[in-house]
């Protein structure tokens, strides 16, 4: 009895020395914010925290962990960072970098490099006078997200402001990039960068020919990527070239202006789709297709003054710019639709480019059987309601945000789609219908847009009253099944043959008697034809007409 109650004991007191070896002293968690700034309390060796802050970028982000907060103050550090751990879909690492008006990286080797990491995400990144090394350098790199900055490049730099190389699902966004007249390059993405929207840059190159050689805004090369809604001013090669190699880039939405490059240059690269933008003022071609380029898409753009034009940042040996130019094998399939152009005095004489040869725009329609819809005109009011809302652009975004654009060229041309509705203006739009949860539904709404077969109650409605459109106070009168309704149609001129135009909406009406409009010229079925701007037109015109 004595023997096992010794063992028990001794059983106890094994069992309460293993329990007290497991249970350790617990270790703190880690601090959601490591704060960085300049100051005689801080610190590299210390925590990290408010009171005991870090001295350098580089020593907070040599310790930041998934769902940290890199928090750093003031400007002026003159250091090359780079991240060294990686975050979670989850949680990212997060760098803050609240330099507000000044650059919080200064130095000719200052700038942020994450090489093998996943989930960081970078806002406000201010970078100042790099030279020999890109301000933004991200290599083999996945779900980086690079939100807010400026990388000024100095003077006499070499190499591009923002360098990816392997990069994949990831998104740059409201980044301004300067440097100066040496810069080569703004943004390059390599062959092996794919799946990476690029949105809401601004960046400025030098423009004069005598400059960079063959300066690049945005260089795009890998697979599946997006460049939309940037500014791109000056560059001497192209402000947005696409390389041979790349396929399914989406390039929509960019506003392009004077340099002595081309505007966009599709050098051999596939199935690309470049709709939606405005290239104005470029020394080269507004838009070329060349190389071994092949399924590319050129519809929705708005074109103006691109060539030489006696520019003094042009190259004077170099004179034949065109507004869109296809050539090479790029001939075979290459679709031009849908484009709004202007290149001088109209008919101009050489305002496209066709496999070497430059030409009018019904020549070009003659040799290529494309350009159906394009307008020859210098009206940007004509902007408006003349886009094919089909033309592969900017899709819907799906799971994974990213999404090859389906483009299916045909040999003709074909006829015009159906203008109901019409496209509001050139921008990118979806297949389908805003559903009536939808943000645009609202703002469409404002601006009297409703779906095809409704219509929506209030004065700004698309299908106004004869009463109200004539000021009268009389009921509506039914029109009667015997009095046809006719509509003219614009008379064709040399730059808008009416073959391709016949499916455009009327923009004229006459009345039999020649004189005022006759009362079903403002009826509610004419009216909801027109976009909402014309239908004020006409409601106006009634009024005035009628009085």
């Amino acid at each position: 009895m004595r023997k096992t109650i010794l063992a028990s004991v001794a059983a106890t007191a094994l069992t309460g020395g293993a329990l007290l070896v497991n249970a350790g002293p617990a270790q703190a968690a880690a601090a959601p914010v490591l704060y960085v700034r300049k100051g005689a309390q801080c610190t590299d060796a210390g925590a990290g925290t408010l009171e005991q802050p870090f001295c350098t970028i580089g020593a907070a982000a040599a310790i930041a962990t998934a769902g940290q907060t890199v928090d750093v103050g003031g400007s002026g550090y003159n250091e090359r960072v780079t991240v060294a751990n990686s975050g979670t879909p989850e949680q990212p690492i997060v760098f803050e970098l609240r330099g507000g008006t000044g650059y919080t990286l200064v130095g000719p080797t200052a700038g942020f490099v994450i090489d093998g990491q996943h989930d960081i995400t970078i806002k406000n990144l201010r970078v100042s006078q790099t030279a020999g090394v890109p301000a933004l350098d991200l290599r083999n790199s996945s779900a980086v997200a690079i939100d807010g900055g400026s990388l000024v490049m100095a003077s006499s730099t070499t190499t591009p402001a923002a360098r990816l190389t392997g990069v994949t699902r990831s998104t740059l966004r409201f980044v301004t990039i300067s440097g100066g007249t040496l810069l080569p390059a703004g943004l390059i993405m390599d062959a092996a960068t794919s799946e990476v929207t690029v949105k809401n840059f601004s960046l400025v190159g030098s423009r004069a020919y005598d400059t960079a050689d063959r300066s690049v805004g945005i260089q795009v090369a890998g697979a599946n990527n997006t460049v939309i809604n940037n500014n791109v001013n000056g560059f001497t090669g192209a402000a947005i070239a696409v390389e041979p190699g790349a396929t399914g880039t989406v390039v929509a939405n960019n506003q392009i202006t004077g340099g002595a490059g081309y505007g966009i240059h599709n050098r051999g690269a596939t199935v690309t789709a470049i709709a939606n933008n405005t290239i104005r003022e470029r020394c080269l071609d507004g838009v070329r297709v060349d190389g071994a380029s092949s399924g590319v898409s050129v519809q929705n753009n708005a074109l103006i003054l691109n060539g030489h034009f006696s520019r003094i940042y042009c190259d004077p040996a170099v004179l034949d710019g065109v507004e869109i130019g296809v050539h090479g094998d790029a001939v075979k399939d290459t679709v031009v639709d849908y484009n709004n152009a202007t290149h001088g005095g109209a008919p101009a004489t050489e305002m496209y480019g066709w496999n070497g040869k430059r030409m009018s725009l019904a020549e070009f329609r003659t040799v290529s059987r494309q350009a159906a819809h394009d307008l020859e005109t210098a009206q940007t009011l004509h902007n408006t309601d003349s886009a094919n809302s089909a033309a592969p652009d900017i899709r819907p975004p799906t799971r994974s945000a990213w999404r090859v654009p389906t483009i299916r060229p045909s040999p003709t041309p074909a006829p015009a789609p159906s203008r109901t509705p019409t496209a509001v203006r050139k921008s990118p739009s979806s297949t389908r219908w805003p559903s009536s949860t939808s943000p645009w539904t609202f703002r469409l709404a404002r601006s009297g847009w409703t779906r095809p077969g409704r219509s929506r109650a209030g004065p700004r409605s698309r299908r106004t009253s004869s009463a109200s459109a004539t000021g009268r106070s009389s009921p509506r009168r039914r029109r009667s099944r015997r009095t046809p309704t006719r509509t003219t149609p614009i008379s064709p001129s040399p730059s808008r043959p009416s073959g391709p135009t016949a499916g455009r909406p009327a923009r004229q009406t006459s009345s039999p008697s020649g004189g005022r409009p006759a009362p079903w010229a403002c009826s509610p079925s004419t009216t909801s034809r027109t976009s909402p701007v014309r239908a004020r037109v006409a409601a106006f015109s009634c009024r005035t007409s009628t009085a």
